[in-house]
């Protein structure tokens, strides 16, 4: 089980089976999903560039993209989505 809080900033996880508890707190960073965007827009214009090996696949991003909005309609209506 997991369990987010934006305004604490934390992931908290729950073990199914031992139901032992983990909280991870979420640094506060610049740009957007935890900082990575500007990590991301780097990397990706280094790749269109040729200078860094393009890791992904079409298949990834597709399956990425997916789950995004999979999640996404899954916040919005209050239940899991299958795909």
């Amino acid at each position: 089980i997991a369990q987010v809080s934006l305004h604490n900033r934390t992931i908290r996880i729950t073990d199914r089976w031992t139901k032992e508890n983990f909280t991870y707190e979420v640094p506060m960073t610049d740009g957007g999903h935890g900082g990575a965007d500007p990590l991301l827009l780097d990397n990706f214009i280094r790749t269109v560039k040729g200078e860094v090996e393009n890791l992904s696949t079409l298949e990834q991003g597709k399956l990425s993209t997916s789950i995004a909005e999979a999640a996404e309609l899954s916040r919005e209506r209050g239940e899991t989505i299958k795909f």
